[in-house]
């Protein structure tokens, strides 16, 4: 087999809009509590029960997706099926949970909706391990790889600029009662599968040319996988375990940041069109930051740059607390939090480098090449971790006193409910980022250990390639 021809630039570009995809549909579930609570009536407590539960589920379905996948190969490719098929799944769900019926009884509608949300979250595991998955075929080479963070996280900084953008800034104000109006969010769910889906035939496009046989039947054959590699994973390989703390402490916290983020602009600063403006303000920034700090990584290593983002985050997250979120002073909160997210942009965008080094360590410890395993026990564990985003968020609003009924927009509710908030937001976060530093002074992969584990791998590889050659020509 010759060399392979190198991947164009458009087409990484587009393979990028299948996260995306995903990464929309996640923005809308994460109005589920504020939605199923405020307009269907019910029990904040009891639905994130119900979202921990979901979020459980969806680690579970990781491994076994991920086998299926594996094992896939048909005439559309191996992983644009799945992509597509995500993208239908999540969209046809999302659409049925904002659009539930009015009349379906607070015992329906958590049926109605727990039923939908099992559905998404199926779909949900296609289109993201997908994402990781397809990564190893769309381009083998060291400098090309960067590249899908760069045009990831510009993507992501467009999308979180424009996902509150479109909902609080210029869909809400024009229904009344605003976020209180039913029809708000179900014509936002169709707003939202309408971006998935053209996100998601971009993405197909992408990757049309590397989702072809050749590609990804080119490994050892002889290398038999199954569902023990995982355990031998995740007993052994210190530098997952140490990544799946980190970034699980860290996901935890930027999930509860964001599940109450919609209260901090609402019922602590008084003025949740303000939201939508932040977000968008925020992009710029955000983006030419993660852009640094992928630089940053590609000259010293992927370690040094997420330790000192996560230490950045937590600084900015002690002043925001000592300096309080209120409607007279509000402006310079919202400057430390746009560096907090600046912060928060880079760590996420060298994460899926991080596995893949994680699984180039797993390849130079036991001779296998398991990018599939190793990528589906981080995002079991991480998802499992983070799940618990959701319930802290419902206990968090039963503790303050408003589990059930509305909570109006832009009212002050009382001085437990701002400092429960206040410890969402910032107290919570600042645990999981002491959990992150103390990981990241265990976890092995430097710039100089990743090189020696480059060389030693190559050199394997040509040891192999020249046995290759040798039985070929005694036959």
């Amino acid at each position: 087999m010759g060399k392979q021809k190198e991947t164009k630039n458009w087409q990484i570009a587009l393979f990028a809009l299948n996260g995306i995809s995903s990464n929309t549909a996640l923005s809308m579930i994460g109005y589920y509590m504020f939605f199923t609570q405020n307009i269907i009536g019910l029990s904040a407590v009891i639905v994130g029960i119900i979202a921990t539960v979901m979020r459980v589920f969806d680690g579970v379905t990781d491994p076994p997706i991920g086998v299926l996948i594996d094992r896939t190969d048909t005439r559309f490719g191996k992983f644009r099926p799945f992509m597509m098929a995500g993208c239908l799944i999540v969209a046809g769900a999302l659409i049925a949970i904002f659009h539930c019926p009015e009349n379906i009884g607070v015992t329906g509608g958590y049926i109605f909706t727990t039923l939908f949300y099992a559905i998404y979250v199926i779909g949900y595991t296609f289109q993201t391990t997908c994402t990781r998955a397809a990564q190893a075929v769309l381009t083998k080479s060291p400098k090309q790889r960067p590249l899908f963070a760069v045009f990831n996280s510009g993507f992501n900084a467009i999308l979180n600029a424009l996902f509150p953008l479109i909902l609080m800034t210029w869909m809400a104000p024009n229904y009344e009662g605003q976020l209180q109006n039913p029809d708000l969010w179900g014509d936002m769910s169709l707003v939202v599968a309408g971006m998935m889906l053209l996100c998601s035939v971009l993405a197909c496009i992408g990757i049309a040319e590397r989702d072809k046989p050749e590609h990804y039947l080119s490994s050892n054959k002889n290398q038999k996988v199954g569902f023990r590699d995982m355990w031998n994973v995740i007993s052994k390989n210190r530098a997952l375990q140490m990544l799946i703390i980190a970034a699980s402490t860290d996901k935890l916290a930027l999930t509860l940041m964001q599940g109450v983020t919609v209260y901090i602009f609402s019922n602590c600063i008084l003025n949740n069109a303000l939201q939508g403006t932040y977000a968008s303000v925020k992009v710029w920034p955000v983006l030419v930051v993660s852009m640094g700090g992928i630089y940053l990584a590609r000259r010293f290593g992927l370690k040094k740059p997420f330790l000192a983002a996560t230490w950045g985050s937590l600084i900015c997250l002690v002043i925001m607390f000592v300096m309080g979120a209120n409607e007279k002073n509000y402006m310079p909160f919202l400057i430390i939090f746009v560096v907090q997210a600046c912060m928060t942009g880079i760590t996420n965008n060298i994460l899926n480098p991080m596995i893949a080094d994680c699984a180039d360590y797993e390849e130079y410890r036991s001779g296998k090449f398991i990018p599939g395993i190793v990528g589906t026990v981080f995002t079991f564990v991480d998802k499992i971790i983070s799940s618990f985003a959701t319930t802290i968020v419902g206990f968090a609003l039963a503790f303050a006193g408003v589990s059930k009924g509305q909570i109006p927009t832009d009212t002050w509710i009382s001085e437990k409910f701002y400092w429960t908030m206040m410890f969402c937001f910032c107290i919570v976060p600042i645990l999981g980022h002491v959990a992150s530093v103390i990981s990241m002074k265990f976890y092995p992969l430097t710039r100089e250990k990743m090189a020696e584990i480059e060389k030693t791998l190559e050199e394997r590889r040509m040891s192999l390639e020249k046995s290759s050659e040798t039985g070929v020509e005694k036959a």
